[in-house]
């Protein structure tokens, strides 16, 4: 395997998409505050304002023969107001059924507490009933996963610390690629402490980073 660099290909003949081919934006389903909800009232006065950088979506990694050796699954992290359930025991029982912990799953119906998180991360399909539901919110995630053999696995390195940046490998040789670019949405904090998405200034969507094609071929390897 060679690193050169010759416009747009880089590691042997890594192949990098045009910028419009990759891109993701928010998910527009996302509920953001509860005003957002049919039937919940307006968002009130006196709330603060702060600015929050989304994350990007990173940039897959593909062999020569268009495998996928590394991508980013977008989950969700699930938070429920339990006084703004409509029906406690329907949540009680999907929160369930999508595999949540009997005993969070009974904190997140119980109407004597104000605000649940509950733990783990879950793919935004699987819980798209739940996070439909009035009083459920959710935060996006992002979960690099790698479907590589062991020999590659030091090639393509992996991604961790704060920034989820490069650790090793290709992912931090060609972090500048796979990052994508930042987008920034505004933050509002209740007189409850509790943080949501503005629904009047939506902000910047992130931009998903390059695709990046390898020319090995990780059934050769």
């Amino acid at each position: 395997l060679r690193l050169q660099d010759e416009g747009h290909e880089l590691v042997g003949r890594v192949h990098v998409p045009g910028r419009g081919r990759d891109r993701q934006a928010v998910d527009p389903q996302r509920p953001s505050l509860p005003g957002d909800h049919v039937g919940q009232p307006p968002l009130a006065p006196r709330h603060h304002f702060t600015a929050q950088e989304v994350p990007p979506p990173r940039g897959r990694i593909l062999d020569a023969s268009g495998r996928t050796l590394a991508t980013t699954r977008e989950v969700v992290r699930l938070e429920v107001a339990p006084r703004e359930v409509r029906d406690s025991r329907q949540l009680r029982r999907a929160l369930e059924a999508a595999r949540v912990p009997r005993e969070w799953a009974a904190r997140a119906a119980d109407r004597s507490r104000q605000w649940v998180t509950l733990p783990g991360t879950f793919v935004a399909e699987d819980v798209a009933p739940i996070t439909a539901m009035r009083g459920v919110y959710t935060t996006p995630v992002s979960d690099r996963t790698y479907a590589i053999s062991p020999g590659l696995r030091p090639l393509i390195g992996r991604v961790g610390g704060e920034g989820g940046g490069g650790i090793g490998g290709l992912e931090l040789t060609l972090d500048s690629l796979l990052r994508g670019t930042a987008g920034a949405s505004q933050l509002v904090r209740d007189a409850r402490g509790r943080s949501f998405i503005s629904p009047n200034s939506p902000g910047v969507a992130p931009t998903r980073g390059h695709t990046v094609t390898l020319t090995i071929n990780q059934e050769l390897q």
